[in-house]
């Protein structure tokens, strides 16, 4: 029997698992040899001349298709399987790894700089252009469910890598009425935008305060149902309460203004004991108060977690733009291209902190990811609704 090389025509899959294994190997060699990939390099514009790189690419790749055959054999299933395999691969290690600049497994820590990483989604990004053009220039209807899937996918993918570097995320710390228009980048360096953000209000939403009793012995808190054999009844409650000392001892009273707490007088019982007392959470004005109850237990209230915290903003623009709204947790205000996300706030002060922190995060690239997200699920749809399967009629 003729033993046939494995580089002989027509390709298969194996053949593409081989030139991933390349990409990668050449990958590990670049990584070695220069470094992660910097993409700060890659801003406006020499993203765009990238792109213009690679679509010119795809389409020289189309042009000489019938005179190289690597070229031909990119635009068919065996070497998209094997570009698939390897980008899922490399993708499921990104998720399980941790996505910081420090800690983690080297390299495999940082997957976006990671060279074997880009060059295998360069290399996918290159098979599903070619493939979209091929079916582009061969248009029949029963297609367009094809060429929206794969256009979409090209598009998220490219756009999204490309966009990395014009991408800018900031932090800006402002106080009450106090106008604000420079912010940190994650270096740690000023930047003055062309827009000022005005906090005229910082509001937290606190989940009810809680009771639970903490073990001494064991150093630990109950959950929720351990008793110990304590019963525990609110006698008054106060949630704007101020501490009070006097000749009579410690006790809470109602007092609107920064700084205070929230206090229950509580009595807990248990066989012939009897203990009677206040606990609060305390504040940034007040300290936090327990009521022992022997030797090993005692009632605790932890502080109040927030539900919802939000800022009231007015925001200038140097083109003559005034908006105004509320800003919290994923409901941003957008204002020329810039997302303005809250973030945190003086967590020392809480609930009457002056100062809100937010995240200002500009993608100029965001647009056309959407827009290949979008492709792809018209080409799903396209699908499901006009190319199904008509039912066979029987005689």
């Amino acid at each position: 029997m003729e033993n046939k090389h494995m580089w002989n025509k027509p390709w298969k899959s194996a053949e593409g698992f081989i030139i991933g294994g390349g990409l990668i190997a050449v990958g590990i060699l670049l990584q070695l040899a220069i470094g992660p990939i910097k993409w700060s390099i890659f801003s406006w514009p020499i993203n765009i001349i990238i792109l213009l790189v690679l679509l010119s690419t795809i389409g020289i790749m189309y042009c000489l298709r019938a005179k190289v055959y690597v070229f031909e054999w990119m635009m068919h299933i065996q070497a998209a399987i094997p570009s698939i395999a390897y980008a899922l691969g490399l993708t499921i290690i990104m998720g399980l790894t941790v996505q910081t600049e420090r800690g983690g497994i080297p390299w495999l820590s940082q997957m976006l700089t990671f060279w074997p990483f880009v060059l295998i989604y360069t290399w996918m990004a290159l098979i599903a252009g070619s493939v979209t053009l091929k079916r582009i220039m061969h248009f029949r209807v029963r297609e367009i469910p094809f060429i929206l899937n794969h256009l979409g996918l090209f598009m998220a993918m490219v756009c999204a890598t490309l966009g990395n570097a014009d991408m800018q995320k900031l932090q800006m710390t402002a106080k009450t009425d106090k106008p604000e228009w420079r912010a940190l980048d994650k270096k740690g360096d000023t930047v003055d935008l062309d827009f000022t953000i005005a906090l005229h209000n910082f509001t937290i939403d606190e989940y009810p305060p809680q009771l639970l009793l903490a073990d001494h012995m064991e150093e630990r808190v109950l959950e929720e149902g351990e008793h110990a054999g304590w019963k525990i009844k609110v006698k008054k409650k106060i949630d704007d309460a101020a501490l009070i000392h006097d000749e009579d001892g410690i006790r809470y009273e109602q007092w609107n203004s920064s700084g205070a707490t929230t206090a229950m007088l509580i009595m807990a019982v248990k066989d012939d004991k009897t203990r009677v007392g206040w606990v609060s959470c305390g504040s940034y004005a007040f300290p936090a108060k327990t009521l022992p109850l022997d030797e090993r237990y005692s009632v605790i209230m932890p502080e109040r977690a927030p539900k919802r915290y939000a800022s009231e903003i007015s925001v200038h623009t140097e083109d003559g733009k005034n908006v105004s709204g509320v800003v919290e947790v994923n409901k941003p205000m957008k204002i020329n291209g810039w997302k303005i996300y809250q973030y945190s706030y003086d967590k020392k002060m809480g609930r009457w902190s002056t100062t809100s922190i937010f995240e200002l995060v500009k993608d100029p690239w965001l647009p056309a990811v959407y827009c290949g997200i979008f492709l792809m699920l018209a080409g799903a749809l396209c699908l499901m609704l006009f190319m199904a399967p008509k039912p066979i009629k029987e005689d």
